[in-house]
């Protein structure tokens, strides 16, 4: 009984490899993989309005507020910069549809500041 099982599963296995196909050249990632890789636990939701060439985020709210302006920079570049190359504008909004900043197509963020400070700063405590 388990040899059966273990031919099928092979069988099964062999059809699945002969269905795929492998470029023969470089291929750029999709923007869905730079969402995946650059969104981590910060993207709860995406959402694609292809009427109006958006795709908007939905972000979790407590993770975007524990990034700094830097963090945030580097997310909304990264992501933005993937997604304009589709021909798509970028909108990340929290949990509760507010809108928190925007990559357009010309690569302009907004709002500059993306409700953050500049750098974050550790305290030094003196002796």
């Amino acid at each position: 009984m388990g040899v059966k099982r273990l031919t099928v599963l092979l069988f099964l296995t062999a059809q699945t490899i002969q269905a795929q196909t492998i470029p023969q050249v470089p291929v750029e990632p999709s923007p869905w993989w730079a969402i995946e890789r650059f969104g981590q636990n910060l993207v709860t939701k995406t959402t694609i309005d292809r009427e109006n060439k958006r795709v908007i985020l939905t972000i979790d709210s407590g993770v975007w507020s524990n990034l700094d302006y830097l963090g945030r920079y580097r997310l909304i570049h990264t992501l933005g910069s993937n997604i304009t190359e589709s021909g798509y504008s970028l909108i990340l909004q929290s949990q509760r549809q507010n809108t928190l900043a925007t990559f357009n197509q010309d690569g302009q963020i907004n709002p500059p500041t993306l409700g953050a400070l500049p750098l974050r700063a550790k305290p030094v405590l003196l002796p």
